[in-house]
């Protein structure tokens, strides 16, 4: 290309190198990807590891500085061309990968990765777990998780956006101002825009998959309950359920005064401390939240006239928007492993945790609870806890805790009109599995989030074995063929022989993904066991978490610390 000084030299002499330096300019100047939304012009960038162009952070909503608690505005219209360059805007969090604060408000902005060429493509729009306490849709620090490599090269467009976290998505004080659950609004908010303008970048509208992982299937979970069939037509849940014990706690108006008086500010005015904490730095905000070593999650919403809503009540008594909805669900074989791996043997000599696990689930009376340890206990084999016994304990937990939820859930979802529902189990174990990697563990089998790692291009990843490609190649393939045909299997290739058949009222037979997979039906004893054991105590099923002395497990953490951070001066 000339250099400016060649281009001042030929202004004196000839035009026609005048004319090509001016052209060279404009060309790389306008030549990225150019985009006309319904906001306004977005320029992105092309991909130097693929066919793909890429949108960073581009705004969907703004966060109002008066109540960066409560909703969000929609973004309106983009000052000239928003340059879609940066993807390292992340909502206020303590990150768990690199143990760092970080974040901002100014964080409401989502990532597109569209194949080129395509037109009327499927959208796959992907909600990240975190615990609703951590995640991020690009990069944080120097790490990046939820790479688009493996998702846009069938010919489908991926998003992945931020959405506020911890005291910020989800303080529930029940106020009008901050019902609750604004990280799940800034979810509706952002799947809005998707809704509005993927077209413009070459997506079907009529072909958007919602997508996540633990809080993020959660999150998805909620949205199919709240939202309509119009916004999205499929979703896939991985390991996540609004039904999982404390995945909804009632509305908590404590909190902003237990916050404001780590900062210094002593109210038991809930307006008066949110106020307090509007005006503070958000990361000092996210700092005294971590010291009360709160747990944040979703909330029943007070209803107020003219507030939207997204959760008023306990899923199981509302009815979900799934009529012709198509599912994925499943989970992975050892999923409550990626607690009791980091655990000594000796910890299972000494730890008899049934009860504690029962009673997160049930309120049972001290009858009731002797004889239901005595029955769980014989239907796993273990008559004494010990450390010889650590599959059948890792089997137990993981059924009451995120399994049978997660198959209770298929079963509402049957009911109420869901078109297909397909069940997996992911028991593969390589050199990719998330969860294993991140926390330096070797177990042999899969645990929660271990799936994670085959589906994105990760930066605390490795290289990729022959049979760990194998492996990205196969779950990928199916998650995206759910996305275009509505079926992970269509039709039988080398990759998928095995054809993958929706669950059905008579059926609970699933997909083992592992080298090879196949329709396999060995966790349906354990189905029918759970099955029969909530029909018996169907009355006393826990919604609301139990708090008190009487219940061993649920005796929070959260309520020692509101106790500790109470009592300080």
């Amino acid at each position: 290309m000339l250099s400016e000084n060649s281009c001042v030299f030929t202004l004196k002499f000839l035009l026609v190198p005048i004319l090509v330096c001016v052209w060279e300019k404009a060309y790389h100047h306008y030549t990225r990807p150019l985009v006309l939304t319904k906001n306004g012009w977005v320029r992105g960038l092309f991909s130097s590891d693929g066919d793909y162009d890429m949108f960073f952070g581009i705004p969907y909503g703004k966060v109002r500085t008066e109540n960066p608690f409560g909703v969000a505005d929609p973004y309106t219209i983009y000052d000239g061309v928003f340059e879609a360059t940066d993807n390292t805007k992340n909502c206020p969090q303590l990150d768990d990968l690199s143990n760092s604060f970080g974040g901002t408000l100014d964080c409401l902005n989502l990532n597109i990765y569209v194949p080129r060429g395509g037109k009327k493509l499927p959208v796959m729009v992907y909600i990240f777990g975190g615990r609703f306490m951590f995640g991020f849709a690009g990069k944080f620090v120097n790490n990046t998780l939820y790479g688009p490599q493996h998702l846009v090269r069938y010919g489908v467009i991926y998003v992945v956006f931020n959405y506020r976290l911890g005291p910020y998505g989800f303080l529930c004080p029940g106020t009008r101002e901050v019902p609750g659950n604004t990280g799940l609004k800034d979810q509706t908010l952002a799947i809005r825009w998707i809704k509005d303008n993927i077209e413009h970048f070459g997506g079907d509208v009529n072909k958007i998959t919602l997508f996540g992982h633990s809080s993020g299937a959660m999150s998805v979970d909620h949205q199919v309950h709240s939202q309509p069939y119009e916004l999205f037509q499929r979703a896939i849940l991985q390991s996540g359920t609004s039904l999982f014990p404390f995945s909804v706690l009632p509305a908590n108006n404590t909190l902003p005064s237990i916050i404001a008086r780590k900062l210094g500010y002593v109210t038991d005015d809930v307006d008066k401390a949110l106020k307090f904490l509007a005006k503070k730095n958000p990361l000092d905000v996210v700092r005294a939240s971590v010291s009360i070593q709160y747990q944040y999650t979703p909330c029943i919403e007070p209803k107020f006239e003219g507030v939207e809503n997204i959760i008023t009540d306990y899923s199981l008594n509302t009815v979900p928007k799934v009529k012709n909805r198509r599912f994925l669900i499943g989970h992975t074989k050892d999923e409550y492993n990626f607690v009791y791996a980091k655990f000594p043997n000796a910890y299972f000599d000494a730890y008899d945790m049934f009860e504690e696990f029962l009673s997160k689930a049930f309120h049972l009376n001290e009858t009731e609870m002797e004889t239901s340890v005595a029955e769980v206990k014989r239907f796993y084999k273990v008559n004494k806890v010990s450390s010889q016994l650590r599959e059948n304990i890792v089997n137990f937990t993981s059924d009451i805790v995120l399994n049978y939820p997660l198959l209770r859930q298929m079963e509402r979802f049957l009911n109420h009109g869901s078109d297909k529902i397909y069940y997996y189990v992911f028991t593969y174990y390589g050199g990719r599995n998330l969860n294993q990697i991140i926390n330096n563990l070797s177990t042999g089998g899969a645990m929660h989030a271990d799936e994670v790692g085959y589906i994105y291009p990760s930066s605390v990843l490795g290289d990729t074995s022959s049979d760990d490609q194998l492996m990205v190649d196969r779950i990928t393939t199916l998650w995206t063929n759910f996305a275009k045909y509505g079926d992970p299997t269509p039709s039988p290739t080398d990759l998928l022989p095995e054809k993958w058949y929706p669950i059905s009222r008579d059926s609970r037979r699933y997909l083992q993904i592992d080298r090879e997979t196949k329709m396999e039906t060995e966790l349906v004893s354990r189905i029918r066991f759970w099955k029969r054991f909530y029909e018996k105590y169907s009355t006393r099923i826990r919604l609301i978490p139990c708090v008190t002395d009487n219940c061993k497990l649920f005796k929070l953490q959260v309520s020692a610390a509101f106790l500790r951070v109470s009592q300080e001066p």
